[in-house]
């Protein structure tokens, strides 16, 4: 049984898999948006259903035995992400919008941006910088890119979504951090940020539409497309669990 259900989880984080998922969510995203009288609804429905299924993989490869404490986080931020889109449909049946950053669903984002930095800060972190000036240069990169993205949440704080927003907007400011320095440090013998790496430069590619979604909402964009960024939001979250665990699989014996 648990050979099967092991044979059965390498298939499940196979780049083809993650591939067919992702094409299914877009293909259910445009029929829902065709055939759906109201499309913003129809694709909080999707973003649900399929970071549901996300979830699921993530919980059925975590028990084929023990994991490292990296992915223990990794995995609980994706639940995070998964309770964040429930929220949304809940927030959306309640009044009709699907745009804005309140406290529980501020909360939910926040515990996956944060069980995302827990995973790489650390132990992790320390093997590939050590403090030392050789490294200055990676950290300041890191600084500044974490900067930028400070820069652009923190201009559209109001009275309406300042608790929310600032939530959020700390969490990505060091996610950034961790994540941009990662992407940019040399590595070390036989280190984990080169396996790593697609699955950094998935995260980056999420902070920068959230970004873009705190940017939008705060000038009131039209609700579909705050909607339709948390879609594309949603289906790069399906390669985060999979690319981590494939990357940790490399270096880590599992």
């Amino acid at each position: 049984m648990r050979n099967s259900i092991i044979q059965l989880a390498n298939k499940l984080v196979d780049i083809k898999v993650c591939n067919i998922i992702t094409i299914c969510m877009f293909a259910c995203g445009v029929l829902a948006g065709i055939l759906g009288e109201n499309s913003v609804f129809s694709l909080i429905v999707v973003r649900v259903i399929f970071c549901l299924i996300n979830f699921l993989i993530a919980s059925i490869l975590m028990t084929t035995g023990k994991k490292p404490i990296f992915l223990l986080c990794v995995y609980m931020g994706i639940l995070c992400f998964f309770l964040y889109q429930v929220w949304n449909l809940c927030n959306y049946l309640w009044i009709g919008s699907d745009s804005g950053t309140y406290m529980v669903s501020g909360l939910s984002n926040a515990g996956f941006y944060l069980f995302l930095f827990t995973a790489s800060y650390g132990a992790l972190d320390s093997l590939v910088d050590d403090g030392t000036k050789s490294f200055r240069k990676y950290r300041r990169k890191g600084a500044l890119g974490s900067i930028v993205v400070t820069f652009f949440w923190i201009i559209t704080i109001d009275r309406d979504n300042g608790f929310g927003t600032v939530i959020v907007g700390i969490t990505l400011t060091i996610l950034s951090y961790i994540i941009i320095k990662h992407i940019v440090i040399p590595d070390v013998e036989n280190g984990f940020v080169v396996t790593l790496r697609k699955y950094y430069i998935i995260i980056r590619i999420m902070i920068i539409i959230r970004v873009i979604e705190i940017l939008l909402t705060a000038i009131e964009a039209p609700d579909h497309l705050i909607s339709l960024l948390r879609f594309l939001g949603a289906a790069l979250s399906i390669w985060v669990f999979p690319l981590a665990y494939r990357g940790a699989k490399k270096w880590i014996s599992m």
